[in-house]
């Protein structure tokens, strides 16, 4: 790893390292977030460094992490490579950490922080993962008090069940949902966007997929987390070429991706947090809300008196998201 490598990665850790201190879930930790964020993005820059070199990937992603609604996300890491895997990784000498349920493979790599070297070491599928990990191996106080919570982990220590880490083995865990992200809107995209596209929105355990064509708005209701009769309707419902709008969704969609069933499909994908962090200025207030709900109603209030659209209740977060993304 070069100097300027270990410099991006130790400046972005820092930086989650500062937002994670704000939550409480975070603030249990013993020690070292910002040290803990560093290792962690050790083991994604280098595992995505050997799928570029594969040519399993086009470039690297970006590191630049998402901040946002920490409870929301909760996916494998390397979905934004376009693989069904997540990556843990430890400094020398230490145990592998992982969640207590583990619903994804995960890849094990050993970062040696004196020699600046991140070893991977293989692929851990769940099965593995639930047989083998122990919570004796955990010698951290704090840590071993979660056990039993959102929060819980167990130590991982059997290098001998790892599958490989080839091109081979690492082609099984290819996803065929893509999500292609939109940053920015040409003129004539805003003029098309009112009359063809849809808005996703999460409601407790539901996902409503709002269809708007030539004015005319239909529903999609699928159960969250998303099961098998979910999963065919919308291989049937979502379509390419077309753009999809939501606030804070891409955790969603990418769950989504990660349990996708149907042919392969790349979907356009418009996310207004996305575009309002960039912005920042007072579009902070919005983004920094604690749900996408709130960020939402917070919006529609601002918006409210200048929208043209009639307001029903059930449409008011599509149409204020229309209006902002259409001026």
């Amino acid at each position: 790893m070069t100097h300027a490598e270990k410099q991006m990665l130790s400046q972005t850790a820092q930086k989650m390292a500062a937002k994670e201190k704000t939550e409480f879930v975070y603030s249990l930790d013993n020690w070292g977030i910002s040290a803990r964020w560093f290792v962690g993005l050790v083991g994604e820059y280098a595992v995505s460094k050997v799928l570029l070199n594969w040519g399993l990937i086009e470039e690297l992603p970006s590191f630049n992490l998402q901040e946002g609604f920490s409870s929301i996300y909760d996916t494998a890491d390397l979905l934004k490579c376009g693989f069904n895997l997540g990556c843990k990784t430890s400094t020398v000498g230490r145990v592998i950490k992982v969640k207590e349920t583990c619903k994804y493979s995960e890849v094990v790599c050993v970062y040696d922080k004196y020699q600046d070297v991140c070893y991977v070491c293989g692929i851990a599928t769940p099965e593995v993962l639930e047989k083998y990990s122990d919570l004796d191996l955990i010698e951290d106080e704090v840590i071993r008090r979660k056990a039993g919570t959102v929060a819980g982990k167990v130590g991982f220590d059997r290098f001998d069940k790892l599958i490989p880490f080839t091109k081979e083995n690492v082609e099984r865990f290819r996803v065929d949902l893509k999500l292609n992200h939109i940053y920015y809107l040409q003129n004539q995209d805003r003029f098309n966007l009112v009359g063809n596209c849809t808005y996703i929105e999460k409601k407790e355990d539901k996902v409503v997929f709002r269809h708007s064509q030539k004015g005319v708005i239909t529903e999609t209701v699928v159960d969250y987390p998303f099961t098998h009769e979910g999963l065919k309707l919308l291989t049937k419902t979502l379509k390419p070429n077309h753009i999809y709008l939501g606030f804070q969704i891409f955790p969603v969609l990418e769950k989504l991706q990660s349990e996708w069933a149907g042919l392969p499909l790349q979907i356009e994908l418009l996310d207004l947090w996305e575009l309002l962090k960039k912005i920042g200025g007072k579009f902070d207030l919005i983004c920094n809300q604690t749900t996408p709900g709130e960020a939402l109603g917070l919006l529609s209030m601002l918006y409210k008196p200048v929208l043209p659209y009639p307001m029903d209740e059930v449409n008011t977060n599509f149409y204020t998201l229309l209006w902002i993304l259409t001026r």
